[in-house]
């Protein structure tokens, strides 16, 4: 394994390339969306990606987030822990899923919007469920996991070509998200090889969920008024000004590209230069 103080700046750099390449590849599709579906359609798809996200707070980026820094403090430990975490990613993903189609159902007042939600949702729940792109940062192999990213954006693309021909609508755009989670498990399971096998472990589970609350409910307030925000401008304006700000809000993300790849290169190096390695794993093997 490459050292941190070696690999610093060639990692920080596929950093910047994976974390642009997902980013851009949305932001693409995003924008161009507004073609197919119409203005009102795209305020619908735009209403329905950020509050599912909105609700993989703590299963997908928080419980992530501490999970790569473990791995990277972990050592030859790690795919045994990615493993670990697997059935509590899934198990909170599930359920923070369901309760983001119900909002979905709750805020619009159309059931079948929500349906049409739950292939996105179950390709965030794939997202939560992966343990290779948490392993392959933890463990900087960040040219692998570039590979992932380059997979799921090209599935998702190719899904998208495919739906766009066909002349589906928003059921079938966001089915997409479904393509790009399960390309992304598979490519995963390629590149990180087969270590990572889940297993329950409460102790892992606990640990886990105890350091990503502070991360995700410091998420739920800054990004909650947002969602506050699209919900009251759906009602008052329609799901064509919420496809307005939707499209603005891409180009936003855009501008906030940079930091966010700094971040996906530092935090496995930050993390294994500043902790000390974790004993558990062996002293488990020693008895």
């Amino acid at each position: 394994m490459t050292p941190p103080s070696r690999g610093l700046g060639r990692g920080t750099a596929l950093g910047v390339v994976a974390t642009g390449l997902d980013r851009v590849a949305a932001l693409g599709i995003a924008l161009w969306l507004p073609r197919h579906l119409g203005l009102d359609d795209y305020g619908r798809y735009t209403l329905v990606i950020t509050l599912l996200a909105f609700c993989q707070t703590l299963p997908d980026a928080s419980l992530e987030s501490v999970l790569v820094a473990r791995i990277a403090r972990e050592g030859r430990g790690g795919a045994e822990l990615a493993g670990a975490a697997v059935p509590v990613r899934a198990t909170m993903s599930l359920a923070f899923g369901i309760a983001g189609l119900t909002a979905i159902g709750l805020a619009t007042g159309d059931a079948r919007l929500a349906v049409a939600g739950a292939p996105w949702a179950a390709g965030l729940w794939l997202v939560a469920s992966n343990p290779y792109r948490a392993l392959l940062r933890g463990q900087f192999r960040l040219g692998r996991y570039l590979g992932v990213v380059a997979v799921q954006s090209v599935a998702m693309i190719g899904v998208l070509a495919i739906v766009v021909r066909s002349g589906a609508g928003l059921t079938g755009v966001l089915a997409t998200g479904a393509a790009g989670g399960a390309a992304a498990f598979v490519s995963g399971w390629l590149l990180g090889g087969t270590g990572a096998r889940p297993r329950l472990d409460p102790d892992v589970a606990r640990t886990l969920v105890i350091a990503a609350a502070p991360l995700a409910a410091t998420g739920f307030v800054v990004v909650g008024a947002q969602q506050v925000v699209q919900v009251l401008l759906l009602r008052i304006h329609g799901p064509a000004a919420l496809g307005l700000l939707g499209g603005a809000g891409r180009f936003v993300d855009a501008v906030t590209l940079l930091p966010q790849a700094v971040v996906v290169g530092l935090l496995p190096v930050l993390a294994r230069i500043a902790g000390t390695p974790s004993t558990t794993y062996a002293a488990r093997e020693d008895g």
